[in-house]
C-alpha cells in the first residue's frame, strides 16, 4: 500500500525515490525484462532514472527539461503506467491523458473520426460520450475533410492537432505532454497554450516535457532539471532554464561564450507578468482588454534614472 504524506492527499502524482534500470542487450538478461515481478537490479544494468522524487498537485504544471538521454521520456512512461519503476514508489490518481508519442494509440488505417472513438475507448469513455465530444474535437483539430481520411495520410501537424484535441476533450485530471506541441504551426501552438491555461484553472495537473525553454517558462509553475537520470535541481522555471543552459555550456565548450554573464549581470529581471483588471495573471493578453504589467527587477549596483523598455511579439 502506498503511504501518502498529508501534503500529498490531493496530489495527482506522488513519486518517491523512483528509479528505472534496463538490463544489457544480452540474451541471458532479456528474460528478466519480460518477467512481471520486480527483480533485484544487476550491477551490469543501465540506470535511466535514479532516485527521482516529486509531487504534482491539482492545477499545477511541472516542466521537465534536460538534454537527450537524461531520462525525461522514461519518467513520463512510468507516470503513464507504461513502465514499472525498478525501485521506489509512484502514486497517480485521476484519469490520465498522455501525449507521449506522435500518433500513439492511433490505428493508421482508421479515419480520424474512427481514431477519436478508438482513443475514447482506450481512455475508458463510452461511444455515446465521445459522440457528444466529437464536434468539439473536430473544431479544435481544424483539419477539415481530412478527419474522414486514414490517419496514415496525415502530416505530423495534423497528427498533433487531432491527438491534442482528443486528449483535452476528455477533461483529464492529469495531462502528460512530451514535445508533441512543437510539431504544430504557431497558430495551433497558441491555441494549445490557451487551452492548457484553461485546463489549469479547471484543476488539471500537467507534466510538461520540452526542449523549448520559453514554453517551459511561460506555462510551468515549477520545473525540474534531469541529467543522466538524476534530478539536478527543482525550482522556478526561469532558474531551471538558466541551470540547463549552464549545464549545456559546461558540456559543450563552444557554448561557453553564450553562457558568460550568468550571475555577472548588473540588473536581473526576475519575473514579468500581465495582470487583468482584477489582478489575475494572464498568459495570453487579448485585443480590446486592458492589462497591467508587473515586473520584478533586482539591481545589483546603485542605479540612477534606469530606463526600462518593453517589446511585444505575437506568435
Amino acid at each position: 500500500m502506498f503511504s501518502k504524506s498529508p501534503s500529498a492527499q490531493e496530489a495527482h502524482i506522488v513519486a518517491e525515490g523512483i528509479g528505472k534500470s534496463f538490463p544489457p542487450l544480452k540474451t541471458k538478461h532479456l528474460l528478466r525484462q519480460l518477467l512481471p515481478l520486480r527483480l533485484r537490479p544487476s550491477p551490469e544494468d543501465f540506470w535511466a532514472l535514479k532516485d527521482i522524487s516529486f509531487e504534482l498537485g491539482p492545477g499545477r504544471v511541472l516542466g521537465v527539461v534536460g538534454r537527450n538521454g537524461s531520462g525525461k521520456s522514461t519518467l513520463l512512461q512510468i507516470v503513464a503506467g507504461l513502465m514499472r519503476p525498478s525501485q521506489g514508489r509512484i502514486h497517480v490518481q485521476g484519469n490520465v491523458a498522455a501525449l507521449l508519442e506522435l500518433g500513439a494509440g492511433f490505428n493508421p488505417d482508421f479515419s480520424g473520426i474512427e481514431n477519436v472513438m478508438l482513443s475514447g475507448k482506450i481512455y475508458g469513455f463510452s461511444r455515446e460520450y465521445m459522440n457528444q465530444k466529437l464536434e468539439e474535437i473536430i473544431e479544435f483539430a481544424d483539419i477539415g475533410d481530412h478527419i474522414h481520411a486514414p490517419v496514415k495520410t496525415y502530416s505530423s501537424g495534423m497528427f498533433a492537432r487531432l491527438a491534442f484535441a482528443v486528449s483535452i476533450a476528455v477533461r483529464p485530471s492529469l495531462l502528460l505532454v512530451d514535445e508533441i506541441l512543437s510539431v504544430g504551426d504557431v497558430a495551433f501552438q497558441a491555441r494549445c497554450y490557451r487551452r492548457i491555461e484553461a485546463l489549469k484553472r479547471e484543476g488539471t495537473s500537467i507534466l510538461f516535457v520540452s526542449h523549448d525553454l520559453n514554453a517551459v517558462q511561460m506555462l510551468c509553475d515549477e520545473a525540474i532539471l534531469l541529467n543522466r537520470g538524476t534530478m539536478v535541481t527543482r525550482g522556478h522555471p526561469k532558474t531551471i532554464a538558466e541551470s540547463y543552459l549552464k549545464l549545456m555550456a559546461a558540456m559543450r565548450p563552444e557554448l561557453k561564450s553564450k553562457s558568460q554573464g550568468f550571475g555577472e549581470s548588473k540588473v536581473t529581471i526576475r519575473d514579468v507578468k500581465f495582470l487583468d483588471e482584477d489582478g489575475h495573471p494572464v498568459l495570453h493578453p487579448r485585443v480590446g482588454f486592458r492589462y497591467k504589467i508587473l515586473a520584478e527587477i533586482h539591481a545589483h549596483i546603485p542605479l540612477t534614472q534606469p530606463v526600462i523598455s518593453l517589446q511585444l511579439k505575437t506568435m
